[in-house]
Parts: structure tokens; sequence; C-alpha cells
């Protein structure tokens, strides 16, 4: 009787805990339709002698600060400093 009683607790916690988790994920599905996406367009440069980050920033960042320009620049090109190379290909947002 004891084995039956602890058996019936555990299967009712399992249940429990089921049906909380299932209302959690629909509770999260719910509010993240409530976001829309945001989708960026790019297009690629080719990096010529003379550029910097700096200056192509300059170039393309139209009223976006500079600083700001620069990380988009280097976050979507998987950059870690201010180095880049002559033919080296970037992808710059689209503003």
């Amino acid at each position: 009787m004891k084995k039956l009683i602890i058996s019936l607790t555990i299967l009712s916690i399992l249940i429990i805990s089921i049906g909380v988790a299932s209302s959690l994920e629909g509770k999260n599905s719910t509010q993240s339709s409530n976001y829309s996406k945001i989708t960026i367009q790019y297009f690629n440069i080719t990096v010529v002698e003379g550029d910097t980050i700096w200056s192509i920033s300059e170039r393309y960042r139209g009223n976006v600060e500079q600083e700001s320009f620069i990380n988009m620049i280097r976050q979507i090109n998987n950059l870690n400093g201010n180095v880049i190379r002559v033919g080296q290909t970037l992808k710059i947002p689209k503003l």
C-alpha cells in the first residue's frame, strides 16, 4: 500500500510538471508572436588600397553614429578590430 501511495504521488508530480511546462511554453510562443522581425539588407564592397574601417564607415553610414556603424560592420563581418586587407570583401548594411 505504501508503494502504491508513493507511486501515485510521483505520477501526480510528473503530470503536474508536464502541465506547467506546457502552459509556460504556450505563453512564450504567444509573447514571441507579438514581436516583428527586423530585416537588414546588405551589399558587398571590396576593400581597396587606402580604405580603413573608418573611411568605409564615413562613406556609407548616412545619419548613423560612426562608432555604431563601425561596430555593425565589425559584427556582420566577424572582425575583432580595425584590421582589413586590400581585396577583402565586406558586407555593409544598407541604410
